[in-house]
Formats: structure tokens, C-alpha cells, sequence
């Protein structure tokens, strides 16, 4: 019984010996389309900037009891911060008063002036309307262009 139990033993590793379990890679069709990865992981990283941007303000609310008057000062919260467009080195554009539009309960505070080249919307963070006692409410969001339109229209020219 002893010698039956070693060879099996003997023969399962000498199964794991000659296993090759290396990956290797199967060469693409030379017919096959590329994989548009970049549009998509812009929109990752866009989406990641604008959280970190979010995160930001909120801790700058819950120290200063409002927000920034200006996005720079965001970096005194997180040096790290990227306050330029994803998709082209552009300023992001900061509303420290917001904008609002009649009929909907969201604050437009900041946003991207250059539109996604993978989706053709704008980042851009909103705000609900503060409520007393309550904390600042942010959300990261895509305004299609038609929208991002009616909010600036509301600034009136001076």
C-alpha cells in the first residue's frame, strides 16, 4: 500500500513537472482592430481627477466651514491635486457662488471647458443646496453640452 501511495505521489509531481503553466501570448489576427484603451482609460483618469477634486472641497468645507474662493486653494488640502483639464492643458473652470438653473436642485461648481473626446460631455461637479447644519453635498457628474450651455447662460455679462 505504501509503495502504491509513492508512486502515485511520484507520478503527480512528475505531472507538475511537465506542465508548462508560462502564459504565453496568442498573436493577434492580423486582421483584427485595434483596442481603443486610451478613450476609455482618459475617461478613468478624468473621473478619478474630478473625485480627488471632490474629496478636496469637502475637506475644505469641513475646516473652513465654506469653500474655497479660489481652486487653488484646494492644494493647501492635497498638493497632489491636478486643477487642469484631462484631455488638453486647460484650466478647469470654478464657480465658487455656483450656478444654478430654475428647476433643478444641483449647483453647478466647477467644470471642464473641453468635452470628453470618448463621450462629447463635460466633467464638472455639482453641489445640492446647502441646508442649515447639514454638510456639503458634492457629486461628480457628465453635463452634456446643451446642458453645460443653459447653466453658463445664466451669467449675466458685466
Amino acid at each position: 500500500m505504501r509503495q502504491l501511495l509513492l508512486a502515485g505521489l511520484l507520478l503527480g509531481l512528475a505531472t507538475l513537472v511537465a506542465c508548462d503553466t508560462t502564459p504565453t501570448a496568442t498573436p493577434a489576427p492580423a486582421n483584427a482592430a485595434p483596442i481603443a484603451l486610451p478613450s476609455k482609460l482618459d475617461e478613468d483618469l478624468a473621473a478619478v481627477r474630478f473625485q480627488d477634486i471632490s474629496g478636496a472641497l469637502l475637506l475644505y468645507y469641513s475646516q473652513h466651514g465654506d469653500v474655497p474662493p479660489e481652486l487653488n486653494d484646494l492644494l493647501g488640502v492635497d498638493h497632489t491635486l491636478e486643477l487642469t483639464s484631462p484631455y488638453g492643458q486647460r484650466n478647469l473652470v470654478y464657480l465658487p457662488t455656483g450656478l444654478s438653473v430654475v428647476g433643478q436642485d444641483r449647483i453647478l461648481m466647477l467644470y471642464d471647458p473641453l468635452p470628453s473626446p470618448a463621450s462629447n460631455t463635460h466633467w464638472a461637479i455639482v453641489i445640492t443646496p446647502k441646508q442649515p447644519r447639514q454638510p456639503l453635498r458634492t457629486e461628480v457628474v457628465r453635463l452634456a453640452p446643451s446642458v453645460l450651455k443653459v447653466y453658463c447662460d445664466q451669467v449675466q455679462p458685466q
